[in-house]
């Protein structure tokens, strides 16, 4: 369902979008027609080509025999992989807004910051989400003329990095940073590897499925708000500045868990 919101970004971007589960075909037509959903749904009974993934929960028995771990395949126009990601939960589902990445629709719900060294802007992925939800919180950033940061992978140095507050709400994951690109720093004759251009910052969370978010996700006009701090070094041509730590904060709103029909 969170899939076929999205579907019209797919389409516009060229992206073929497919589920497969392990019920008959009579199943997801009852399915697919109670609930709306446009794009194919592939049923594979016998469970057959998601062993070939390697996906098959081999501990499910009884209704869920077969029934393979919940992920998502994103692959490109070769038919390689390049991007998968897995939950622990079969309740638990990314959205098509965080699997389009820097491809998705921008949210309206965005909060700007200026610092001396750079513009930043963050932004949900998704403006409502549900208990089971995958999503991203992204960090937009455009440093200012001749200033870069450090990237992650840059030894020896301060690099940039987002941390988010512990919270039983959601879960955290590990955030995606865009590769660094190598700088001249004439003053020490060394090259570095910085962000010098715009860039976003992915930051994926899973919101929990517990008892206490599922019920205050069923109260009407529930949100769910995310804080964390982004730091940073920056540097000109010539001058390294202080540290910086900048507090960040999204805000989402909460809808219950969909119930199959």
């Amino acid at each position: 369902m969170q899939l076929q919101q999205s579907a019209g970004d797919f389409e516009k971007r060229g992206v073929g979008l497919a589920a497969i589960s392990y019920d008959p075909p009579a199943t997801l037509k009852a399915f697919a027609t109670a609930r709306g959903i446009t794009f194919p749904l592939l049923s594979d009974e016998g469970s057959e080509v998601i062993k070939r993934f390697g996906i098959l929960n081999t501990a499910a028995t009884g209704k869920t025999l077969g029934i393979p771990y919940p992920g998502t395949f994103v692959v490109n126009a070769k038919g390689l992989v390049i991007r998968r990601s897995f939950e622990e939960r079969y309740q638990e589902r990314a959205t098509g807004s965080s699997l389009l990445g820097n491809h998705a629709s921008q949210q309206r719900d965005t909060d700007r910051k200026d610092t001396p060294h750079l513009t930043l802007t963050t932004s949900p992925s998704d403006a409502v989400v549900a208990p089971g939800t995958r999503f991203s919180l992204w960090v937009d950033i455009t440093p200012k003329p001749t200033m870069h940061v450090y990237a992650p992978e840059q030894k020896d140095y301060i690099p940039i990095e987002i941390s988010l507050e512990t919270d039983e709400s959601f879960k955290v994951w590990p955030p995606v940073f865009p590769k660094g690109e190598k700088f001249f720093f004439a003053p020490l004759k060394e090259t570095q590897l910085v962000f010098s251009k715009p860039f976003r910052i992915v930051q994926d969370v899973t919101v929990s499925l517990s008892a206490p978010v599922r019920q205050r996700a069923a109260s009407a006009g529930a949100t769910l708000t995310i804080k964390g701090t982004l730091r940073y070094q920056a540097c000109d041509d010539k001058v390294c500045y202080l540290p910086q730590s900048i507090p960040l904060s999204w805000t989402v709103g909460l809808r219950p868990l969909a119930q199959s029909p």
